[in-house]
């Protein structure tokens, strides 16, 4: 039997998968040591056995340092791989923080949909370094550089089945290097599903008609031939700062975690946050959602505050964070159904 080709989400390579050796992450040892599973006919046993393992990937090109590759990845149908792109302290970050939040605690219950750590080492990695600070109310640092792996991996279940999720951030600046092809930025081209997120400050200020960050992006993107047909949505984030303007203030009172699932919210929403940004000049934003044959646009805050000296002492309230998300679920088809069918449209 063939082995089947798989894409390295962290190298972008191709290799064909093969398990001769399975490693598990050692805390004490501070790295990934092999190990034997057991002998088993219970599948269940051996499934939860499985779940924690990873294997070297063979980094054909070997142009990025030795990474591993959980095993779920080999098993699983293709990934759903999300790209966040937007200037520097835009509020990537702690959009990714809180959202990954929401999903794994539960908060897309009513929509059918649950998630589970694909990475636990990685997803344990993100949790330390950006949901409990930010729980703690305390201000995200931008991504730094010389990150080139995903932020973190979920397996997200909905009445279909279950499907993994990768999400990639990367630092603003990142996105200026494209005449090196820089390794950072370099997971574009492996999405299927993109994430733009820009400033509301910056759209209040009248200087977000243009972004070079998302230009360039657009730029390096240029290589992928189905790149109008990735699904997309535009999030204008820190829509705190306009909550009492219509009509972010009708969208931020609404709960984004309530089922079901009606495209029609979509489309309204796109068309209000597409009002704003053409009032406020935000003319590159705003054309982002005829770049693209599906696209959603959303009013969100990942703090529900603006920051007072770095911090959050009255802690963070997050407020729409999970539309986003639950659009590119929808427009990717880890959500089904006439409506999910309609979303972006």
């Amino acid at each position: 039997m063939t082995a089947p080709l798989v894409t390295c989400p962290t190298c972008q390579d191709q290799f064909p998968w093969v398990e001769d050796q399975l490693l598990r992450w050692s805390p004490r040892d501070g790295r990934f040591l092999p190990v034997e599973p057991v002998d088993t006919t219970n599948p269940i046993k051996l499934a939860d056995q499985r779940a924690s393992c990873y294997i070297r990937c063979p980094n054909p090109s070997q142009d990025t340092p030795q990474h591993y590759t959980p095993v779920v990845l080999g098993q699983s149908p293709a990934p759903v791989v999300i790209g966040l792109v937007g200037r520097p302290r835009a509020g990537k970050s702690h959009l990714l923080a809180a959202m990954v939040q929401g999903l794994v605690t539960g908060r897309a219950n009513a929509l059918g949909v649950t998630a589970r750590p694909g990475d636990g080492v990685q997803h344990a990695a993100f949790h330390r370094g950006h949901i409990e600070p930010m729980l703690r109310g305390e201000s995200l640092d931008g991504t730094g550089d010389g990150v080139v792996g995903y932020a973190d991996f979920l397996l997200v279940r909905s009445p279909t089945g279950e499907r993994p999720v990768i999400f990639f951030d990367t630092g603003g600046e990142n996105f200026r290097a494209m005449a090196h092809n820089s390794l950072r930025s370099r997971f574009l081209l492996n999405t299927n599903a993109l994430m733009f997120v820009e400033d509301a400050d910056q759209v209040m200020a009248r200087t977000a008609g243009g972004n070079e960050w998302i230009s360039d992006a657009l730029a390096r993107l240029g290589v992928v031939p189905h790149l109008r047909s990735i699904p997309s949505t535009v999030v204008l984030m820190k829509s705190d700062q306009l909550r009492y303007t219509h009509p972010v203030d009708r969208w931020l009172r609404l709960p984004d975690d309530r089922g079901p699932l009606v495209a029609n919210d979509f489309l309204t929403e796109s068309r209000d946050v597409y009002a704003v940004l053409d009032q406020y000049g935000a003319n590159f934003a705003r054309d982002l959602y005829d770049r693209f044959d599906r696209c959603t646009m959303h009013f969100v805050s990942a703090t529900g505050v603006a920051a007072e000296d770095e911090r959050y002492p009255r802690g963070v309230h997050p407020m729409r964070v999970l539309r986003p998300l639950v659009a590119l679920l929808a427009m990717t088809g880890v959500l089904t159904g006439p409506e999910a069918a309609q979303v972006g449209r």
